[in-house]
């Protein structure tokens, strides 16, 4: 009964030593790009630091997926190799993407 009742977040990332790890494999690049831009906040991000904590095939995935956050969707705000989350952002990851928690 107890269980019923208890709401358990489960992790979508896990920071190992700085390097932000998503553990739930199934979401799309620009999901990824987006948790973790809510993890860092108004700290903001760097792309070659995406680059290497997602690892895609293709670097022009991550660079496509950036420029549609931004300039399509206005999730990302970019200067340069900088990239900081926007409201619009915040509220998507919270509305669609669920609880990003950082064990």
């Amino acid at each position: 009964m107890v269980d019923n009742l208890v709401e358990r977040n489960i992790p979508i990332i896990q920071d190992i030593d700085g390097f932000p790890k998503i553990l739930r494999m199934k979401m799309t690049v620009p999901d990824r790009i987006m948790a973790i831009a809510y993890v860092k906040g108004a700290q903001g991000l760097d792309t070659k630091d995406l680059q290497k904590w997602l690892k895609p095939a293709k670097s022009s995935v991550i660079m496509v997926a950036l420029l549609r956050l931004d300039r399509d969707k206005a999730f990302l705000h970019r200067e340069g190799d900088r990239c900081r989350i926007t409201i619009s952002g915040s509220k998507y990851v919270e509305e669609e993407i669920g609880s990003v928690l950082v064990n």
